[in-house]
């Protein structure tokens, strides 16, 4: 089940898409940024470009063949917006037998769940379909879990797990291990969590909660809610730079398993003694205080509540409640160490992720399975891009993101902290690297260098621009 719902807001590549489809004759509409950012793979006498969406299901099949489960069943997760690119996909002449499209080549597929727009919420405090909005990633956690009451699902096979993971995320699929582990211990549900970094200031985070009843639960804070609260910044920091020594923070990947041989008695027995509803009511997810201003067709600007839960929330309030009546855990967390991450979760959430697996010497995708590996070090380097001029919106757009680090090197990058415009094509960076551009036009890192020192290369340093346009280079102290 990979969710495919969600337009990517965040990462803005309406440029980007134009030129990808300027001999294709399709039409330029933002879908899921699963289905229209690229992959260049080998092809018969030229490179082809395929997309995300199409490497997610060939990597699928390609595990299927490898014997790595047994048998695989494809749920597409989409929205009003994105269903019509996905549908296109599975009709399209596959990449590994031309011949057939993915559909012939795909075996068994569910029916696919739909979410839809729903009405916000106004400032007199009414539903408003002024605005509507999808409610959030809890209602595929929902249905999941629903799925259970109508018994397991069909297959020759010994045992069933569903997956749900992040449709643009290569990594977002279990191995083999993971399900195995749950099978072999009966483990209901599983989130799949990673250690907090630098990269991870915005996504849901999770926590314990001691209520002043002294009942202890297990929680996930979202960026919002912190917003809301007046705590953005004490939330963004909390296992980063606010953190007792030894300690880290639990983030989570959207990355969620459900073992269908322990669930379907477990909540069949639940659901026969409270009833379906009530039983429903369990999985409400607390609501994200998420508002958003636009300019209503009467040329007034109004704000509006869109009405969304994080499918962690969802979980956890139904393992709550769980372990009240039972006495026992209904969700299992499986943390991944830092250096393991990318094998299962590398989302891309900016323009500079895409760049980063895909246009650059840090990462290698194997065509034969269709999963990315690290060529340079297995930890993430720090990346924070900032441009206070545009509102960070350049560092956002994937064409001129593309275009400003096009042949750059990260393979041997630790952190990188850029603030204002530049372009640092074919420029070599290692280690811990500061860029400050305080000057009114976008940086040529690469000609500033060559001038400075004849060598692109940027190595455990800070290069600044002054206003003039002058420029210095200093070291950075790293500590081993």
């Amino acid at each position: 089940k990979k969710m495919q719902a969600g337009t990517g807001s965040t990462v803005v590549r309406d440029d980007y898409i134009k030129k990808m489809r300027a001999s294709s004759g399709e039409s330029i509409r933002i879908g899921a940024k699963g289905t229209d950012l690229y992959v260049e793979l080998p092809g018969d006498g030229r490179r082809e470009h395929r997309s995300l969406a199409e490497l997610q299901i060939m990597q699928l099949m390609l595990a299927q063949k490898n014997n790595e489960f047994c048998e695989i069943i494809f749920q597409d997760l989409v929205s009003t917006e994105t269903q019509d690119s996905l549908d296109r996909i599975w009709k399209k002449p596959s990449y590994l037998r031309p011949s057939r499209t993915y559909t012939e080549l795909s075996g068994k597929r569910a029916q696919r769940f739909v979410q839809a727009q729903v009405p916000c919420i106004d400032e007199t405090k009414q539903l408003s379909y002024n605005r509507t909005a999808p409610s959030g990633h809890w209602i595929f956690a929902v249905d999941a879990i629903r799925a259970a009451l109508q018994g397991r699902p069909e297959t020759n096979c010994a045992h069933s797990v569903a997956v749900i993971g992040n449709g643009e995320d290569l990594s977002s699929t279990p191995d083999p291990l993971m399900v195995g582990w749950m099978v072999e211990h009966e483990v209901p549900i599983v989130m799949v969590t990673t250690e907090k970094t630098a990269n991870d200031l915005k996504g849901g985070q999770i926590a314990l909660v001691r209520t002043p009843e002294g009942e202890d639960y297990v929680t996930i804070i979202e960026q919002a809610q912190a917003k809301e609260a007046g705590q953005l910044e004490l939330f963004e920091q909390i296992g980063v730079s606010v953190c007792n020594e030894g300690q880290m923070a639990f983030f989570n990947t959207n990355m969620a398993l459900f073992n269908y041989d322990v669930l379907v008695p477990l909540l069949q027995k639940l659901a026969s003694e409270i009833g379906e509803r009530a039983f429903l009511d369990l999985l409400a997810p607390d609501l994200i205080m998420n508002w958003k201003s636009q300019v209503d067709d009467d040329g007034v600007t109004r704000k509006y509540l869109q009405i969304e839960g994080a499918m962690g929330s969802s979980l956890l309030n139904f393992d709550r409640y769980w372990r009240k009546r039972y006495g026992k855990p209904l969700v299992h967390f499986i943390n991944v160490e830092r250096e393991h991450r990318t094998k299962f979760f590398s989302p891309i959430k900016t323009a500079f992720d895409y760049f980063m697996q895909f246009h650059s010497d840090r990462f290698e995708l194997d065509p034969k399975t269709m999963t990315l590996s690290h060529v340079g070090a297995e930890k993430l380097p720090l990346v924070v891009l900032k441009d206070a001029k545009t509102g960070d919106r350049y560092y956002c757009d994937v064409s001129l993101v593309l275009s400003a680090f096009a042949g750059a090197s990260v393979r041997d990058l630790t952190s990188l902290n850029v603030n204002g415009e530049i372009t640092a094509r074919d420029v070599v960076f290692k280690g811990a690297v500061e860029i400050r551009n305080e000057s009114d036009h976008v940086a040529d890192v690469a000609a500033v260098l060559q001038t400075l020192t004849g060598a692109r290369v940027l190595s455990d340093q800070r290069l600044t621009i002054d206003p003039a346009g002058r420029a210095t280079l200093t070291p950075i102290q790293t500590h081993s």
